[in-house]
């Protein structure tokens, strides 16, 4: 692709770029590519320690066995805008006054402006529990590759945990972490069509949980949610 990839500390003394953006994921990525497409001369760095990019909305169609894992990966090198350096680190802290970054390794990059766009980091261990029984017991989540895969498991299996039981799908209120994850109702939609496919969705009972606690967000108790939950129930 004609991009520079920095990998270790050597190079460290000096590391200066006109745009420094932090992540690179889909966001990242097309903040890079449209710098370069209105500007090819702009000296521009991505900072991402990840090796795999993984296309995230991707997840709920693996869930409903729609795609492979496999399909929502890809080589972060192959995504690299051509003339792009990527710098193989985690951004460790910011110095703002200083027009720095301070990566994982040790390596500080300067910068003329910063773009943030690291993405969100799950925290699993919040609700007590759930790490450990997590991707096992009838426990999957689509917000993980591993775990999404289990989704479809589950749903394809004719175990006494799909065969005539009752499920509880959940779609939290907080932001979500892609525009594929946001459209809740695509979520229950998906999930109806891996069900009808599997010819087992009207030997168990579904319940579509679309949002969390009244005092959390209010809105999601609305009388078209309520609609949602009936029809679904």
């Amino acid at each position: 692709m004609g991009n520079f990839v920095q990998r270790g500390p050597a190079g460290s003394a000096g590391m200066k770029y006109a745009v420094v953006i932090i992540g690179g994921g889909a966001s990242g990525i097309t903040v890079a590519a449209e710098m370069k497409r209105h500007d090819p001369g702009l000296d521009i760095a991505i900072v991402e320690p990840s090796e795999l990019h993984w296309y995230q909305p991707g997840w709920t169609l693996v869930g409903a066995g729609v795609f492979h894992r496999k399909q929502t990966e890809r080589r972060e090198e192959k995504l690299i805008p051509k003339g792009v350096t990527w710098i193989r680190a985690a951004a460790a802290s910011f110095l703002p006054e200083q027009n720095m970054v301070r990566l994982s390794d040790g390596r500080q990059v300067r910068y003329d402006f910063l773009v943030a766009c690291p993405g969100l980091k799950i925290d699993w261990d919040a609700i007590e529990g759930l790490t450990d029984t997590l991707g096992r017991n009838g426990v999957c989540s689509n917000y993980r590759p591993d775990t999404a895969e289990y989704t479809w498991q589950l749903i394809k299996s004719r175990s006494p945990l799909t065969e005539g039981g009752r499920r509880l799908w959940h779609q939290g209120c907080l932001q979500a972490q892609s525009q594929g994850d946001r459209r809740s109702c695509e979520d229950r939609a998906v999930f109806r069509d891996g069900r009808g496919r599997q010819g087992i969705r009207r030997r168990e009972a579904l319940r579509y949980d679309p949002c969390c606690a009244a005092a959390d967000r209010p809105r999601c108790h609305s009388r078209k949610s309520a609609r949602e939950r009936r029809r679904l129930d």
